[in-house]
């Protein structure tokens, strides 16, 4: 398999990124065959094909730009959906549950150090907030489990959510790979260095469209 199939298989089928990636490996084919168009043109010297390989693979990154504003844009959603999934606001203002969470926590901490996380499994929802809503320190739970504690509460309340996005993440990072590969084509084309291709690159990211 090409570079190209190989990383179409790891995008979900019926997924648009799939199209992205073969028009984008479509910029490395149409550079290479501009190159070998200019190899063959005796009327050129070496100086002249190598100034005309330059300014085609520089008019190309308009085209790499466009290419790859779906990962942007797809990445940025992502972001936004995943931030939609947290723990619950508790309410400062109202004491007595305060008090409550203040209690659990102090249960917490009362206990052997072994035993906080297994107490914890019994006392529902209404535990886990509690010591979610503090630092680690005010039940005495380790960091790491605390961390712990957290994701596996997310988990449970938006698992199938998390693990699609999952999926989604699996496609970026596929798209990611071959916006680097024709990158580097391009960028090798151009002979421009890298901080110039940058911001070559970047003056085409931020036009409309």
């Amino acid at each position: 398999m090409t570079p190209a199939e190989t990383l179409i298989e790891r995008i979900r089928p019926g997924s648009p990124l799939r199209e992205n990636v073969k028009h984008l490996f479509g910029l490395s084919s149409r550079l290479a065959a501009e190159r070998r168009k200019l190899e063959s043109d005796q009327s050129l010297s070496a100086v002249g094909r190598r100034e005309k390989e330059v300014k085609f693979a520089k008019e190309l990154v308009r085209n790499l730009a466009e290419l790859s504003r779906p990962l942007r844009r797809s990445r940025e959603d992502a972001a936004a959906r995943r931030s939609n999934f947290k723990l619950p606001e508790t309410d400062k203002t109202d004491a007595v549950s305060e008090l409550r969470r203040q209690e659990l926590r102090a249960f917490l901490r009362n206990l052997p150090l072994g035993a906080r996380v297994a107490a914890l499994d019994t006392l529902g929802d209404d535990g886990v907030l509690a010591v979610l809503d503090a630092p680690p320190a005010l039940s005495g739970i380790p960091a790491d489990r605390h961390e712990f504690i957290r994701t596996r509460y997310l988990e449970e309340k938006f698992g199938p959510q998390l693990r699609a996005l999952e999926s989604v993440d699996e496609d970026n990072a596929a798209l990611e790979s071959a916006v680097t590969m024709v990158r580097r084509d391009l960028q090798i084309g151009s002979g421009l260095a890298n901080a110039e291709f940058e911001s070559l690159l970047r003056a085409h990211e931020v036009a409309p469209g």
